[in-house]
């Protein structure tokens, strides 16, 4: 009796070992979830394992399952407080139903008990919440054999609801990531409006004129190359947005765009800047 509980406990201590690891190794959740639910498979002996989770339309779908066909899987979808699966997701409690061909809670959407009556097995259905905090979000089911190779209900119930408390950390931790990565999408593509916004394009000018075109012409052309250029015009005639513009289309349009305003500056600073290189050191274009 105490060689068998040991067994029993060494082999809980693998799953566990080995279902921590699994959901620890990569965020996609769909993957590992199905990993887990194989080791579930492999040390339990279990038929069959799906994992629900609420989705944003208010119902339970499918996230992960092994034992079922692809035909099968398409049927996982509960209304919470719908059969045994919906039950454990609103009340937030396991449940352990020995015979599911007594239950007449079991929906049999995915043909569990009409196999079970085929093969003339007694087949049992195992069902502990996931949660996040105290929020359950979804649901972990399995089927096994009633008489489950000699493990008791509670111990296999104990097990699951280990591996829902590890299921529901993994999913608590993907979606933080999911959040984030979405908040960060969503300031690239604001940041990116505003540097767009902060571009004069000539598409944008006020001004259809021939001479208008012809500066914007120039404005092209000069924005290829290399040389300084010198705006002159009237104050609020548009130089700062036409060197925005030239900025924009030239080489160096990722880097910074700084406007100084050179009415702020002392006269003999700028005199000390423009004469005291040597002549031709400034090009205009």
């Amino acid at each position: 009796m105490a060689r068998k509980a040991r067994q029993e406990a060494d082999l809980e201590l693998v799953t566990l070992y080995e279902v921590g690891k699994i959901l620890t190794e990569s965020l996609d959740l769909q993957r590992t979830c199905r990993d887990t639910l194989n080791v579930l498979a492999a040390h339990l002996g279990i038929e069959r394992a799906v994992v629900v989770v609420m989705h944003e339309n208010g119902h339970l779908h499918l996230l992960s399952a092994v034992g079922l066909t692809p035909e099968e899987a398409l049927q996982c979808r509960y209304a919470p407080g719908e059969g045994i699966t919906g039950r454990i997701y609103s009340a937030g409690t396991p449940v352990v139903v020995p015979d599911i061909a007594n239950e007449k809670l079991f929906l049999d959407r995915t043909g569990a008990l009409a196999r079970a009556k085929k093969n003339k097995q007694v087949m049992a259905m195992l069902g502990v919440p996931l949660k996040i905090g105290r929020r359950t979000v979804g649901v972990l089911t399995v089927h096994r054999l009633a008489d489950g190779g000699g493990r008791s209900f509670n111990d296999d119930l104990r097990l699951l609801s280990m591996v829902a408390h590890l299921m529901g950390h993994a999913l608590s931790l993907n979606r933080k990531v999911t959040e984030e990565r979405s908040l960060l999408e969503r300031e690239t593509k604001r940041l990116h409006r505003e540097l767009r916004g902060t571009r004069f394009a000539p598409d944008n000018a006020i001004g259809t004129s021939k001479r208008m075109r012809e500066v914007f012409a120039e404005v092209e052309r000069a924005a290829a190359g290399r040389s300084t250029v010198l705006l002159r015009g009237e104050s609020g005639t548009g130089k700062e947005m036409i060197a925005r513009t030239l900025h924009g289309l030239s080489p160096r349009k990722d880097a910074a765009f700084v406007a100084v305003n050179c009415a702020a500056l002392p006269e003999t600073l700028v005199e000390a800047e423009l004469f005291g290189h040597e002549k031709g050191a400034f090009t205009g274009a």
